[in-house]
């Protein structure tokens, strides 16, 4: 009888902790799901501050104005996920790599127009 007793308690806890787990990975990834709508309004909000820096590195690159924008906001969106999530392993080259093949643009070009665009001039304002 105390085996009985005592299997069904090991079995009930069992149970119990992979629900939990269950709820916690619910959990995280509405937190990365809230953490990725949040950072994409703020990339947003900074695409349209960047409007003139967009539109010259457009002209530089040779990159239709909104396709690059577009780039941007993609290579933005990947970069923050990453920053978030250590867990993925990704590499930028990689990241640029991927979008060179989506946009068929050479990923030189693309890849210095990235860095033109996160980092060139940036303390300037």
């Amino acid at each position: 009888m105390k085996k009985s007793i005592l299997f069904c308690v090991i079995i009930f806890s069992f149970l119990s902790c992979s629900e939990t787990k269950k709820e916690d990975k619910k959990e995280n990834d509405a937190s990365t799901e809230n953490f990725n709508k949040t950072m994409e309004m703020f990339d947003e909000i900074e695409l349209d501050i960047n409007k003139e820096q967009i539109e010259i590195l457009s002209i530089a690159s040779q990159i239709q104005k909104d396709t690059l924008k577009e780039i941007i906001k993609e290579y933005l969106s990947v970069t923050n996920e990453i920053d978030y999530d250590k867990r993925k392993k990704i590499s930028y080259t990689q990241i640029i790599d991927s979008i060179s093949v989506k946009y068929k643009i050479d990923k030189v070009n693309l890849a210095e127009t990235l860095y033109n665009y996160k980092y060139t001039n940036k303390n300037e304002n």
